[in-house]
């Protein structure tokens, strides 16, 4: 029966919400179901009936974590702007919105310590961070098409490396040093890194 589903995922989502406020305050190492179940406000058998065990929960606080973080931001220029200027505009984006998500995206680099000793861990970060970098695939094949000759030897899938390596590369300054980056000179420089033309700068919004 469809009815009570829509509950459960509401709940299931809640029980993760508390499962990142448990391991933000303790780390991944004090994520227990009791302490879930006791942020929650509800019965530690709940948290079993929605997770099976400790570890399963573990992986689901990841796989919530990644499709929070690692997701794009709708392409607020349109098919019609320059190809660089789109590029540009979701770098910039995401690179804008890495203060708001801090705590979650420190939390993702303590998975990955973890996954040094979980391949299991290792293997669902390296496939989310591929289709991360998948997804700027085809404003890369955009700009490139735009200017084959400037963009010579130059694959789409090593733009999209490029471009993620830069947002990902932010975001552990952002981590590690939070005061001492400062993001929107990160941004101008990227800006004054790409030679846009004229029709590019008056496209992006400073």
């Amino acid at each position: 029966m469809p009815g009570p589903k829509a509950p459960e995922d509401a709940r299931r989502r809640d029980l993760l919400r508390a499962a990142f406020t448990v391991a933000a305050e303790d780390g991944l190492a004090g994520l227990t179901t009791r302490a879930v179940a006791a942020e929650a406000g509800v019965s530690q058998g709940l948290v079993f009936f929605h997770f099976g065990n400790r570890e399963a929960l573990v992986v689901a606080l990841l796989d919530w974590l990644l499709a929070s973080v690692l997701r794009h931001r709708a392409d607020r220029l349109g098919p019609d702007a320059p190809p660089t200027a789109r590029l540009y505009d979701l770098v910039a984006r995401e690179i804008a919105a890495l203060p708001a998500s801090r705590a979650r995206v420190q939390m993702l680099f303590d998975f990955w310590v973890m996954g040094m000793h979980h391949k299991d861990v290792q293997a669902r970060i390296r496939r989310a961070l591929s289709l991360y970098r998948r997804d700027f695939r085809p404003y890369a094949e955009a700009v490139i098409a735009a200017a084959p000759e400037r963009f010579a030897g130059t694959t789409p899938e090593g733009m999209a490396a490029a471009v993620t390596a830069i947002i990902e590369g932010v975001a552990l300054q952002v981590v590690i040093d939070p005061k001492g980056v400062d993001l929107t000179a990160v941004q101008a420089a990227l800006r004054a890194l790409v030679p846009f033309t004229e029709d590019d700068v008056s496209t992006v919004s400073p």
